[in-house]
């Protein structure tokens, strides 16, 4: 996770930092996956790497803290909304008078 997170960030988090570990670790035995944690990459990358306010929170204590997580992952499934289809325009018949 971490490589990909650096791979994504252009960062060098360690691997084998015990903190870093801790929160990877916390997270699985809490049921989350490996897509998990891909997914809140990408989501946070996307909306953060390009904003210097936030490009800072791209990290592991931020990203794989038990709160922030879960909050990352629920935004995942809101942010999923289902495709709209455009309506279809009635089509107006004025031959046929006021039927």
């Amino acid at each position: 996770m971490i490589q990909y997170l650096n791979d994504k960030t252009g960062k060098q988090f360690k691997p084998q930092s015990a903190a870093t570990r801790k929160f990877i670790n916390g997270r699985i035995k809490e049921g989350y996956t490996q897509e998990d944690f891909i997914r809140v990459i990408d989501l946070k990358t996307k909306q953060w790497l390009n904003r210097p306010e936030f490009s800072a929170f791209l990290r592991p204590s931020t990203l794989f803290n038990a709160t922030n997580f879960e909050n990352y992952v629920n935004e995942l499934v809101t942010s999923k909304k289902p495709k709209r289809h455009l309506p279809v325009a009635p089509v107006l018949d004025f031959s046929r008078g006021d039927e």
